[in-house]
C-alpha cells in the first residue's frame, strides 16, 4: 500500500466516526482496509521472488536489480517492467513457480546427463577396435588419439583408465628402485 493510501484512509477514519452502514462502523472499515492493505504487501514480500517477472505469453524471465551507487549495495527492483519482446506486462514469480521451475530444469539436466552417458559408454566401446585397427595399420599417431579417447571416455565414466594404472604402477616402482641404484654407487 502507498503512503499516500494509508494516509487518505487515515485522514477519512476520524470524519466517518459514528456512521454506520449496513450494521458496520464505517471509520473501523477504513481502519481495517487500511490493515489489509499493509497486511497484503508485507505477505507479497513473502510469496513472491524478488525483483523476477515472468511474461504471460512468451515465457521470457527478467531479474532487475538497482544498484544504489551511493553505498555500492543492490536491491530487487519491485517495479512493474514490459516484456522485452513487446508481448505485454510481466508479472511477478512467486516462490513456488520457482521452484517448481527449478525442479524441472534439474530432471532435464538429470535426464540429458543419463543419455550422454550411454553416448560415452557406447563410444567407449567402439574405441579399442579403432586403436587395434590404427596399431595394425601401422598409425601410431591416430593409434595414440584413440588412446586418448579412451582416457577420456573413462574419465567421463568415472573408471580409471587400466593402463595409465599400470604405468603409474611401473613408474612409481622405478622412482622407489632408483634411490637404492644411487645409494648403491
Amino acid at each position: 500500500m502507498s503512503e499516500i493510501t494509508e494516509k487518505l484512509l487515515r485522514e477519512m477514519a476520524p470524519k466517518y466516526w459514528g456512521y454506520t452502514y449496513e450494521g458496520v462502523e464505517v471509520r473501523d472499515a477504513l481502519l481495517a482496509g487500511a490493515e489489509a492493505m499493509r497486511e497484503r504487501d508485507r505477505l507479497a514480500k513473502l510469496v513472491y521472488v524478488p525483483g523476477m517477472r515472468k511474461c504471460a505469453k512468451c515465457g521470457c524471465v527478467l531479474i532487475t536489480t538497482n544498484l544504489h551507487v551511493d553505498t555500492g549495495g543492490f536491491s530487487a527492483n519491485n517495479e512493474p517492467q514490459a516484456c522485452p519482446n513487446g508481448c505485454g506486462p510481466m508479472w511477478p514469480v512467486t516462490e513456488r513457480d520457482a521452484g517448481n521451475e527449478m525442479v524441472d530444469r534439474m530432471e532435464t539436466v538429470a535426464r540429458e546427463r543419463g543419455e550422454l552417458r550411454e553416448t560415452v559408454k557406447a563410444l567407449r566401446k567402439a574405441l579399442p577396435v579403432l586403436y587395434t585397427m590404427c596399431m595394425v595399420a601401422k598409425l601410431p599417431a591416430d593409434a595414440e588419439k584413440a588412446r586418448e579417447m579412451m582416457k577420456w571416455a573413462d574419465e567421463a565414466l568415472g573408471v580409471e583408465y587400466p593402463a595409465d594404472a599400470a604405468l603409474s604402477a611401473l613408474r612409481e616402482e622405478a622412482s622407489r628402485q632408483q634411490p637404492k641404484e644411487a645409494a648403491r654407487e
